[in-house]
């Protein structure tokens, strides 16, 4: 399966009650196996019956070093809820959960996914929680960063 447009999407969730982030992640499967192909030089098989062992940790590893976040300039661990297949087959959607994060802190995101294999990957983030007001970003090769609007935060 080919496709033109180079998209990955992905939603975060501010949970206050929590002080954790919630977050969703959805990248075409195709492009995934691309990368993970450049990095391991093997086929992982994601999603499918052919699954290799290793396939969460790789993943893992991936979503690591190209999908971050750091409050007050070190990095958020994030831990891997699980993973599913898309309705259409097409993409794999995964689910992570941040530490306890300080309110007060300045947080940053990083989303490269992919970055290293497009040269037009736009990755497409919405962030929700801190306010009434949603944040929709798109982040690039040019772009791969952004301040996340603390200000906004508002506790209950």
């Amino acid at each position: 399966m080919s496709h033109e447009v180079h998209i990955c999407m992905s939603e975060i969730h501010f949970n206050s009650a929590s002080n954790k982030l919630e977050i969703f992640l959805s990248i075409f499967l195709d492009d995934l196996g691309l990368a993970f192909e450049e990095k391991t030089d093997k086929k992982i098989h994601l999603c499918t019956e052919m699954e290799v062992d290793e396939a969460d940790d790789v993943l893992k590893q991936y979503v690591d070093k190209h999908f971050m976040f750091f409050e007050n300039e070190q990095k958020v661990n994030l831990h891997m809820i699980g993973k599913e297949i898309s309705d259409d087959m097409a993409s794999v959607h995964i689910y992570l959960e941040s530490e306890t994060l300080d309110a007060n802190a300045d947080l940053k995101h990083k989303n490269s996914i992919l970055h290293h294999l497009y040269s037009d990957q736009k990755n497409m983030t919405t962030i929700s929680g801190f306010s009434e007001i949603e944040q929709s970003i798109i982040l690039d090769v040019e772009i791969p960063f952004v301040d996340v609007e603390k200000t906004m935060i508002q506790k209950k």
